[in-house]
């Protein structure tokens, strides 16, 4: 490394570190970096803890926290103040490098991480407890102590430089080259350990000889990613490689210098080469950047797996090469050929022909295809699932400083999306996650019992674990494109709202549920909670007459009659918080011994049939199963909806539009459960009720002594005052049925060509 390449810490500082206020809050606080970026498609650790205060300290349950887990204080840096566990021994935690903490110990440490020991300029800081991260198997043959990471440099969304730091016993089993860890210096796109690196010295190491680190290329599209979400100019990403992929552990705005005597290669260079780069193309950052720093020439096959659009294909037999222009087809999975080509290839085995692109090789299944044009091949899925395409844009040339042997020529845009099997895949996705069932407590029925024999007790709630489901479907939906029209942008929002609810179902027992729920659904406020108090006001007393179920099944079934709903089926149900429920395989699903008011049942039936059946059947007639599933934030609009339908459908006019439901939201979000059922039954909740309505909250803490649960509840009043608005405003609600869909989507909904209008309404609102 030339000393003229290396970047010091005063040029790092003066030109290349964004000292803005707000961006170097947010790379400094670890939880504000987990929470925004696991909102935005960014895998990042469960969080099983966050202790603020020597008040939350003070409750909170150590004996809860699992064998595998890390102590981390928010604000902290160089790895001080981080305490890795691997397993527990006679209530105390061990630590990777098998030192015992007992509760005393642990609540010592904390303090001092309340008391800023560890925080940059050493002020009160936030400590939390996260998820241990299981390394790869091939990295724990190198590390089998502490969890290796790797530290990549980015500099205006392009990757510059990358290291994997490897803790070890001399390192007490934290990845931190001032403490003894070793660095490896990584060749920036291949991933394969170029340099060895321990206490100031390089050296060889047989251990490493020819490793490449394992979901390498998928951590660099996450820093890329990152860069790109974030738009920080200058940072390091430290993500850590689970059996299952790359895990984002922090950000550091202000990255350690030591990373170039690592690799012995100098910053300043690299980011100055960056800096010549007279405008930014659409080409892959990683692309660039390979051509920039000459990384492994054997990793150039990630270009030769390329297929561009405009190129040309030859077609050989045995006898015979035919040249023909490309053609794409993400709808087809077989390849096609013009009828000349067809022709020409008489006599040939068409089952059998070799098609060579460029490098790219492969024999393949010929059809015909006669409204192909002359001297034609389509290439079909099969023939393209390993390979990318790129589609040419423009003859525009991207502007390389010193243009090397392999400068690209061309800017690329990504292909057509073929969104058809986008929406299959994430109708699959959204289908097998099931939040519902995961929320609910495997001891459900015991801890209730328990409540109902006294009324001050808080429950104890299980849960399963789903870890291996949650990384599967979260590297299921990264691996779908879409581009940026309206169509795109629809999926794109389903897609950031199934991550998240994966990151719900990852915090599952968590008293820090509330946060990831919030960003799924609002959390209620105080106004809103002052509101609903003024709704509640206007209930009167349902004086009509109680129904037994029989009375109640056949009601339902004269409406499933009356708007011939012929594959829906009504079906008892003994485990319910409520009384009544619909699912999205066509069952209605009545609770055993249900006993309900007739004016109640008429609200149920105008709620769940008249809005949630009629939107589910309508959105079976449109051409993309997004319409059935619910796009999304369809939640808000449906309840509201449903809610709002109640009192219109039935000409009522006093409305207090589910008040109990945000109420109780607010309540057992401040407070804990016992706690919460007394606030409720003083503000003239019925004790069942109360109950029911905290349990709905609830769901989802192990200790539901604490504050905190999740947020739906409080989505019907704001729903239903939502649609209010809508209808007052000139809205009509006859858009709102074809589907379930998100009302605030509407006109970008309007200029669908496709949407089909024959649809199913109340008669009420029938022209």
């Amino acid at each position: 490394m030339k000393p003229s390449e290396f970047l010091g810490m005063n040029l790092r500082n003066q030109k290349y570190i964004d000292w803005d206020k707000s961006r170097t809050n947010f790379t400094n606080s670890k939880l504000k970096t987990k929470f925004f970026l696991s909102a935005r498609q960014i895998r990042v650790p469960r969080l099983h803890g966050i202790i603020r205060s020597h008040k939350d300290l003070n409750r909170f349950d150590f004996a809860s926290l699992p064998a595998k887990t890390v102590l981390k204080p928010n604000k902290g840096s160089q790895g001080k103040g981080i305490i890795p566990f691997q397993s527990k021994s006679n209530g105390s935690l061990i630590s990777v490098s098998n030192k015992s903490y007992d509760t005393d110990a642990i609540k010592k440490h904390t303090i001092d991480i309340l008391d800023g020991r560890y925080s940059m300029g050493f002020l009160p800081d936030t400590a939390f407890f996260e998820e241990k991260i299981d390394t790869h198997p091939e990295l724990t043959k190198l590390a089998p102590i502490g969890l290796p990471d790797i530290r990549i440099i980015m500099y205006k969304g392009y990757p510059v430089l990358s290291m994997m730091r490897m803790p070890n016993k001399e390192s007490g089993g934290k990845a931190n080259l001032n403490a003894g860890a070793w660095g490896l210096g990584l060749d920036l796109v291949s991933g394969k350990v170029k340099t060895c690196y321990q206490n100031g010295t390089l050296f060889k190491s047989d251990l490493v000889d020819n490793f490449k680190v394992p979901y390498y290329i998928e951590a660099l599209e996450m820093a890329v990613r990152i860069a790109d979400i974030t738009k920080i100019s200058f940072f390091g990403c430290d993500i850590a490689i689970s059996k299952n992929g790359p895990v984002l552990i922090e950000l550091n705005s202000k990255p350690g210098l030591k990373i170039q005597f690592v690799n012995n290669i100098g910053l300043k260079k690299r980011l100055e080469m960056i800096d010549e780069l007279n405008r930014k193309t659409s080409k892959n950052p990683i692309y660039i950047a390979s051509q920039l720093f000459n990384t492994d020439i054997q990793e150039k096959k990630i270009e030769q797996n390329i297929i561009k659009f405009n190129s040309k294909a030859s077609i050989l037999t045995k006898d015979k090469k035919i040249t023909a222009q490309i053609e794409i087809s993400t709808n087809d999975l077989s390849t096609y050929v013009s009828s000349d080509i067809f022709q020409e290839l008489a006599g040939s085995d068409k089952n059998k022909i070799k098609v060579k692109i460029g490098k790219i090789s492969e024999v393949v299944k010929l059809k015909e295809n006669p409204e192909l044009g002359e001297q034609k091949i389509q290439l079909g899925k099969r023939f393209l699932e390993n390979y990318k395409v790129d589609f040419e844009k423009s003859k525009e040339k991207v502007n390389l400083p010193k243009a090397k042997v392999f400068t690209p020529q061309e800017i690329y845009i990504k292909p057509t999306i073929n969104y058809g099997e986008v929406d299959y895949k994430i109708n699959q996705i959204a289908q097998s996650i099931k939040l519902v069932e995961k929320l609910k407590p495997i001891n459900l029925t015991q801890e209730l019992e328990k409540v109902h024999n006294d009324i001050s007790y808080n429950p104890q709630f299980l849960y399963s674990s789903h870890e291996e489901m949650i990384y599967q479907k979260q590297s299921d939906l990264l691996s779908i494109l879409c581009d940026d029209t309206p169509l795109g942008q629809i999926y794109e929002d389903k897609k950031a709202e199934l991550f998240n609810i994966l990151n719900i179902i990852q915090n599952i027992g968590n008293p820090e549920l509330k946060f990831f729920y919030s960003k799924y659904i609002q959390a209620p406020t105080y106004n809103e909670f002052k509101y609903a108090k003024k709704l509640y006001a206007l209930k009167s007393k349902d004086r009509t007459q109680k129904l037994d179920t029989p009375e109640i099944l056949e009601e339902i079934q004269n409406t499933l009659n009356q708007y011939k709903l012929k594959d829906w089926k009504i079906q008892m149900k003994k485990s319910m918080i409520g009384n009544f429920s619909v699912n999205k395989s066509n069952k209605i699903f009545v609770k055993q011994g249900a006993r309900l008011s007739k004016l109640r049942l008429q609200k149920i039936i105008a709620h769940e049939i008249l809005t949630h059946v009629l939107t589910t059947q309508n959105g079976k007639k449109q051409p993309y199963l997004i319409f059935q599933d619910g796009m999304a934030n369809y939640l808000e609009t449906q309840e509201g909806m449903a809610i709002y339908n109640e009192y219109e459908l039935l000409g009522i006019n006093t409305r207090y539009y589910a008040a109990s439901n945000l109420m109780s939201s607010y309540i057992g979000l401040e407070h804990g459960f016992a706690e919460a059922v007394s606030i409720l039954i003083e503000l003239g909740f019925p004790k069942k009720s109360a109950i029911r309505h905290v349990l709905k909250t609830k769901r989802g803490l192990a200790d539901t002594s604490k504050p905190g649960g999740i947020t739906k509840q409080s989505i019907y009043t704001r729903g239903a005052l939502k649609i209010e608005k809508f209808i007052k405003d000139g809205g009509n609600m006859v858009d709102l049925y074809i589907g379930k869909i998100d009302v605030d989507k509407i006109d970008q909904i309007r200029k669908m060509n496709f949407i089909n209008r024959n649809i199913i309404l109340p008669k009420q609102y029938r022209s």
